[in-house]
């Protein structure tokens, strides 16, 4: 994760120089009730952020709240550059690897509800996955099961272990893990989507629906889905990726592919400030479940600061829970500090945003 964050900063720097601080874009403030407009504190990370907009290597819209009071939603810019189309507050954007904290909050429910444990071994619930009988729920929450990342790296159809039921022959299928479980920190999305098929064979129901009644209609997140046949397609951000020096359109089908579970989900601002709120009530889940997942878990042993789909990390002495989210032509960003109870969201439409060079910009002046 800190190589990404430097390889952000480096690239950023580089075309600040390159193309200075100016150009003369201008971004969109979206009023809301509380929205801080014109604040010194907004103005001020507005400045910030319009340098890399202006700079080209940044495109998207930026939300921060505290204490239910939005102080900054602005948008920089296309949603489609071909069309010349502004964001708007209801820009639909793939948000990536955000989805894993849905995936780990469902397995918490069930838990809650006394369908699994999250110290179970994976053979109770896909005995052919292979090293089932040494891998925890646990450790892929927390992405120390030594599964390596992706199921296309090493070869792996990962569709074949999607039910409880999976052939015994499925076994053959070489998997070698990095490391011994339970004894490193390697992320993984092929343990979280191990998680969503954990998902899909206790309730019985595609992860789309599950998380349907269990997150989204609870929280009248309707802007949210798998499904990009379900999206209004003139609310989609078109997504952008650069190459060789040339940007070009990612098309749906080259975003929407891929196991659920770690990733795949579109969703709006809205929607996730929506997220955020919700998960100081106990909408979703009893508090003493909500607290083991938002609590100091940073096993030093282990050298693991994730759990239940968030990085624990430190700002101004406080513990923050934050995460961001690559996909072909997205990048996307949440960060929730408990203590002070602000929100910081970035959802961009240019894979390549140097989104953590942005965030630690929006740090310093919080």
């Amino acid at each position: 994760m800190e190589k990404y964050k430097l390889i952000s900063l480096v690239l950023a720097m580089i075309m600040l120089v390159m193309t200075g601080c100016s150009g003369g874009k201008t971004a969109t403030t979206f009023k809301t009730e509380a929205d801080g407009s014109g604040s010194e504190l907004e103005e001020s990370i507005h400045q910030s952020i319009t340098r890399y907009s202006n700079a080209g290597i940044f495109s998207g819209v930026v939300f921060i709240a505290q204490d239910e009071e939005v102080l900054m939603h602005r948008a920089y810019g296309k949603a489609d550059y071909e069309e010349n189309k502004d964001h708007d507050k209801d820009q639909i954007y793939q948000i990536g690897s955000l989805t894993k904290a849905m995936t780990g909050l469902v397995i918490m429910q069930l838990q809650q509800e006394e369908k699994l444990h999250v110290e179970d071994l994976l053979e109770i619930y896909i005995p052919s996955f292979p090293h089932s009988n040494k891998i925890t729920i646990q450790q892929l929450l927390s992405h120390t099961s030594g599964l390596p990342s992706q199921p296309w790296e090493i070869d792996l159809d990962i569709n074949l272990y999607r039910t409880k039921n999976a052939s015994k022959n499925n076994e053959e299928q070489h998997l070698e893990l990095l490391s011994p479980p339970g004894s490193k920190f390697s992320y993984s999305n092929i343990g979280y989507t191990l998680l969503g098929f954990i998902i899909e064979e206790l309730t019985e129901k595609s992860l789309e629906d599950v998380m349907s009644e269990r997150i989204f209609k609870p929280l009248d997140m309707k802007n949210t889905t798998f499904n990009v046949e379900d999206i209004d397609q003139n609310q989609l951000a078109k997504a952008y990726y650069k190459k060789n020096e040339v940007i070009s359109e990612k098309g749906w089908w080259d975003v929407n592919v891929g196991p659920r579970g770690g990733g795949g989900l579109y969703s709006t601002i809205s929607d996730l400030y929506k997220w955020d709120q919700g998960l100081y009530s106990e909408k979703l889940l009893e508090k003493q479940y909500l607290d083991e997942i938002f609590k100091l878990q940073i096993d030093s042993t282990h050298q693991s600061d994730y759990s239940y789909g968030w990085f624990l990390d430190t700002h101004n002495n406080n513990v923050i829970f934050q995460h961001d989210g690559i996909s072909a032509g997205y990048h996307t960003y949440i960060y929730r500090n408990l203590q002070d109870k602000k929100t910081i969201i970035i959802l961009s439409n240019f894979q390549q945003s140097p989104i953590w060079s942005i965030v630690g910009d929006i740090k310093g002046f919080l």
